[in-house]
Parts: structure tokens; C-alpha cells; sequence
């Protein structure tokens, strides 16, 4: 994880030096791409973090962040993702069920079953240590 918030911390120091140049030599048509470069560059890095409290992932620099609290939760377990199949791309996502999806790859990834009948899932490199500690945290409810 220091190493994708290194290389976030770069992506958005060289966003923001574009930026000024850009304001410096005056193309401003290019100041909004390059803004949008810069908010899609803080969506790309994503960190979980399992607690009693629940689960929650957010972005980078703590925006957006999908918190679950243990007592919203039924079940988690892991479960293979394809991004474009499952999910109908990758990034944060949203479907008619009113599940959510936060999808960087193709994988392993934690599947969060909700009470409330959605459902959660985030691709993790460490799925099954997030649902193992996930799982003994709805053990101890």
C-alpha cells in the first residue's frame, strides 16, 4: 500500500505541475483534462481496512470511502471477479440491486452480503485475509 500512495503522491504532484504550466503558457482547454486526469489518478489506489467495527474502502486521499458497519452485515466471503462480465467495467460501481462494487481488477475479492439484502464487493490482492478477519469479527457480534 506505501508503494500505490508513493506513486498516487507522484501522479498528483505531476498532475498539478501540469497544471500550472499549462496555466503559465495558456492553453487552458487542457487545464480540465488534466483536472480530470487528476481525479481519475486518486481513484486508481484503493485501501481496506477491516476493524470492529466493520469494513471500509476508500480512495487515496479518503474520497469517496464505502464504509459497512458489522451490524449491517450478514455474511462475507471471497469470491472471483471479472470486471467487465460482473461489473460491466472497472471503478467504483453501482447496479440496479443496489449493490456496489469496488473493482481495480480481475480476482479474488471480498463479497460482503448486506442485511439489508445488497450486496459489496471490493478486489483485494488479500481477499482471504480480509473475510478471514471480516468473519471473526460477525463471530465475536
Amino acid at each position: 500500500m506505501a508503494g500505490s500512495r508513493a506513486l498516487a503522491t507522484a501522479f498528483a504532484a505531476l498532475t498539478i505541475a501540469s497544471i500550472v504550466l499549462l496555466i503559465y503558457v495558456g492553453n487552458w482547454a487542457l487545464v480540465g483534462l488534466v483536472l480530470a486526469m487528476l481525479v481519475a489518478g486518486c481513484l486508481t489506489f484503493w485501501s481496506v481496512k477491516v476493524s470492529d467495527a466493520g469494513i471500509e474502502a476508500r480512495a487515496t486521499y479518503g474520497w469517496p470511502r464505502v464504509q459497512i458497519s458489522a451490524d449491517e452485515i450478514d455474511s462475507a466471503s471471497v469470491t472471483d471477479v471479472h470486471p467487465m462480465r460482473d461489473w460491466a467495467g472497472w471503478g467504483l460501481r453501482f447496479n440496479t440491486k443496489g449493490d456496489t462494487g469496488i473493482v481495480l481488477r480481475s480476482g479474488t475479492a471480498v463479497s460482503i452480503e448486506k442485511k439489508d439484502g445488497s450486496r459489496t464487493v471490493i478486489t483485494a490482492r488479500d481477499s482471504e485475509q480480509a473475510v478471514a478477519a471480516l468473519n471473526r469479527v460477525l463471530d465475536r457480534r
